[in-house]
């Protein structure tokens, strides 16, 4: 994809290398407003490396990463969720022992006001709307009022997501968001991630080995091998493309 299109996120030329290991090695690519990209490729291939490299967890050895025609290389996370960047890892993120709601809250409360001014809100901090708002959205409120460790992983996992999106990021890059969730619950979570980017707009880069997930989800998909772009294009042309199929579908 060229990265010089008008975009919310251009990554350019970026590369993450330990010593003669290199984990990514030249990726350029652009977001643009409202969309959704998937990225593939096999365990290993620099997925993770990429996010961790845009996302300010590690310093990128080269290249350049830009937010909304600003540069945003070697930012930290922080700074970055002040921009309007929010992630998943493949790890759950969540506190067991607060109730689902009150997870959703923490997940915003960073993003309102100063710190003296959050002591003297209300307990909620101004965001159970918000709040009540994903928990609907997401399917969770049934178990709103209970302890979030108490679930199932799955549930956990819709959580987890829903926490990315409490502070209504302008991008979030979600790393296998499907991770260890079963088949009806993988296709819950495509149709609020739709719905998401329908009502409320934003754009998405998603990591995922869930093909089907993939392809139905992502209108553009860029595979990667070895640390570098094998391919891109929409589902159709990933789908049959002769190296795609022999580097990572494996048929």
């Amino acid at each position: 994809m060229n990265s010089s299109k008008t975009s919310f996120l251009a990554v350019r030329e970026l590369r993450k290398h330990y010593g003669s290991i290199k984990a990514v090695d030249g990726i350029s690519f652009a977001v643009g407003p409202c969309e959704i990209i998937g990225v593939i490729g096999p365990n290993g291939c620099g997925k993770t490396t990429l996010f961790n490299s845009i996302l300010g967890q590690i310093e990128p050895t080269s290249g350049s990463v830009s937010f909304c025609e600003e540069t945003i290389t070697g930012k930290s996370p922080l700074e970055l969720s002040r921009r309007g960047i929010g992630r998943t890892f493949q790890s759950l993120q969540v506190f067991g022992k607060l109730s689902v709601r009150d997870n959703l809250i923490m997940a915003a409360q960073e993003f309102v006001g100063s710190m003296p001014m959050r002591l003297w809100m209300r307990p909620d901090a101004g965001l159970g709307e918000r709040a009540d708002e994903m928990l609907e959205l997401f399917h969770l409120q049934n178990v709103a009022h209970k302890e979030a460790g108490c679930l199932a992983y799955g549930q956990q996992k819709l959580i987890d997501v829903a926490m990315a999106f409490m502070p209504a990021p302008r991008l979030v890059l979600l790393d296998e968001p499907c991770a260890g969730i079963n088949a009806s619950m993988v296709e819950e979570l495509r149709e609020i991630l739709q719905t998401l980017n329908r009502t409320h707009g934003g754009s998405y880069v998603v990591i995922e080995h869930n093909m089907d997930f993939i392809m139905k989800l992502c209108p553009h998909i860029i595979c990667m091998v070895e640390g570098r772009i094998l391919a891109e294009g929409n589902p159709e042309s990933i789908r049959s493309n002769k190296q795609v199929l022999e580097a990572y579908l494996g048929n």
